[in-house]
């Protein structure tokens, strides 16, 4: 796996977000913060972990 760099601009109020992020999970600096918070972003939340995607799709076809 690679390595990107990847530069965006923040508002004031969303750094103050990242920070209280990094307070809260007690990481070492702003870029482990991102990368945490990114990697929470991508992942799916964890009740769809384990969902039955195909028992809810085939009660939403008989439901139609």
């Amino acid at each position: 796996m690679g390595n990107y760099t990847l530069t965006t601009n923040l508002s004031d109020k969303m750094v103050e977000e990242v920070n209280k992020h990094k307070q809260l999970r007690h990481k070492k600096s702003i870029e482990e913060t991102i990368i945490d918070l990114l990697n929470d972003a991508l992942k799916p939340p964890q009740y769809f972990t384990n969902y039955d995607w195909k028992k809810a799709e085939d009660e939403a076809n008989y439901e139609i």
